[in-house]
């Protein structure tokens, strides 16, 4: 039973770390879109801002799992003292959950680009 609540809280945690990551990656492609527009007023094909957009959303991302995997490292020996017959950090889940989050963001960043390339770049620049 408690490993049971364990893994479901452990599930719930991911879920709510990947909403966060997709509505962040998806609101900041959202507020580019005038910067999209310009770029292709300018004449930068759709090819060029799609490619543009995942790229810009993975830095982040990159910065928070590399933080997050130094905190869960920096734990360890907390856990340690806490944890009996277990080990105290396996890499499995760690990379597990880092390729999950990464592959969010970059679903959010090419989800939230694809509306953006429908857009026309002159109603774009005279909404302002």
């Amino acid at each position: 039973m408690n490993l049971w609540l364990v893994r479901a809280f452990a599930t719930i945690a991911l879920l709510l770390a990947a909403a966060g990551v997709y509505a962040m990656t998806a609101f900041s492609v959202t507020l580019r879109a005038r910067e999209l527009a310009i770029r292709s007023a300018l004449g930068a094909r759709q090819a060029q801002n799609l490619r543009t957009v995942p790229l810009d959303a993975v830095r982040p991302i990159g910065v928070g799992l590399i933080a997050g995997a130094a905190l869960a490292l920096a734990s360890v020996p907390a856990l340690g003292a806490v944890l009996f017959g277990v080990e105290a950090f396996a890499a499995a889940p760690v990379v597990l959950v880092s390729a999950t989050l990464l592959l969010v963001g970059l679903a959010a960043a090419l989800a939230a680009a694809t509306p953006v390339r429908r857009i026309d770049p002159i109603d774009t620049l005279k909404a302002e």
